[in-house]
């Protein structure tokens, strides 16, 4: 066999493990679609950049049906962008995505963002506060299995001045709740998460009829997703921003970058053995072929 065919056939066993371990890059630990910003009425992006700058790492969709109910300008969205019919994205002189544009309905997406949320909002809770305002907090979940840690808010969460709310995990699989009933109106907020739980691990479920979710201010640092069904939300000011945003009406705007970072969990232990013995089956075929 020539050196060229072995080479290919190690290039193609190699591939193989870049698929398996690429198609597990993400987890949701929710449940949600995958999507870094999604409204289910609509989603206006005009972040004063270029369109050469990423300002969403991630997937972008809608369910509004009104051209234009996706209006991206001066961003880019470093991936997909789901919309129902193609005349809902407005482009503006500014605005790229660089993924590809995918239309149908959405209403699976947005019938999903409520039955999560009702049944989060439905979970017991460990901790209850009639408000969350102004003031430094420490979560703890002492789970060792993926437990959940559930707080119910029954009133707004605002933050006006730096504070720090850190979210404390016995283990990298725990995960953390916040169920708002009110408002949630968060600048100058830092969110520390420790145990090795990421961004993916932890929530905040607004739960009202009707309301408003906002984070902003440059020196914020938040890690988590914002689950508001029912709620406009809006995101603002250049900060690290790493998590995902759904919601009835989005806006990204001022300078506001989006992150979702993946988490890389570790294969199964059946998948692990299946690949190894994938690639100990190639290697014998190729050297049993050199032999000759």
């Amino acid at each position: 066999m020539s050196s060229a065919l072995v080479n290919r056939m190690r290039t193609v066993a190699l591939s193989g493990v870049i698929i398996l371990l690429a198609g597990q890059a993400h987890a949701d630990g929710f449940g949600l679609g995958n999507f870094t910003v999604y409204g289910s009425n609509s989603v206006t992006i005009n972040d004063g950049l270029n369109e050469t700058t990423t300002c969403v790492g991630g997937n972008v969709g809608t369910g509004g049906t009104a051209a234009g109910s996706l209006s991206v300008d001066k961003c880019r969205i470093a991936g997909n962008v789901s919309v129902t019919t193609a005349p809902v994205l407005q482009l503006g002189s500014h605005g790229a995505y660089t993924g590809s544009l995918v239309t149908g309905s959405q209403t699976g997406v947005t019938a999903n963002m409520s039955s999560i949320s009702g049944n989060l909002g439905s979970l017991v809770p460990n901790l209850t506060l009639a408000s969350l305002n102004n003031t430094n907090m420490i979560f703890t979940n002492a789970s060792l299995t993926g437990g959940t840690y559930v707080v119910n808010v029954t009133g707004s969460a605002t933050t006006t001045n730096p504070y720090t709310w850190t979210f404390a995990g016995g283990s990298a699989d725990d995960r953390f709740v916040i169920n708002i009933g009110g408002d949630m109106l968060l600048a100058q907020l830092n969110i520390s998460l420790l145990g090795g739980i990421s961004s993916n691990n932890v929530i905040f479920n607004l739960t009202g009829a009707s309301c408003t979710a906002r984070v902003n201010k440059s020196d914020s640092t938040w890690s988590g997703t914002i689950l508001a069904p029912d709620c406009s939300v809006r995101v603002d000011n250049p900060f690290n921003f790493d998590g995902e945003v759904f919601g009835k009406d989005v806006i990204v705007d001022s300078g506001a970058v989006i992150i979702d970072t993946p988490s890389t969990p570790t294969p199964e232990p059946a998948s692990i053995a299946l690949l190894g013995s994938g690639l100990i089956g190639i290697a014998g075929v190729v050297r049993k072929r050199l032999i000759r």
